[in-house]
């Protein structure tokens, strides 16, 4: 799915690899360990229904590989 939307966008290549690297053919692999790194935490408060979710930042090719696959990124950190 990416691959297409690299190609639909005239993309040739997107820097996946961890040195920022530029990759031609992603695979669902370094999706996974790009991703990785992203985490939710909810903190219940006194509350059971009450609580606080922190998660972390995206980083610019989190952003750019949301956009190629048309995710908004305020639908992802919901």
């Amino acid at each position: 799915m990416l691959r297409r939307a690299m190609e639909k966008a005239n993309e040739g290549s997107i820097p996946l690899y961890p040195e920022g690297r530029a990759c031609l053919r992603p695979t669902t692999r370094q999706l996974i360990d790009v991703f990785e790194p992203i985490m939710r935490h909810p903190i219940h408060r006194a509350a059971p229904d009450e609580f606080e979710i922190f998660t972390r930042e995206l980083s610019p090719i989190h952003h750019t590989v949301l956009m190629l696959l048309g995710i908004s990124t305020t639908d992802y950190a919901a």
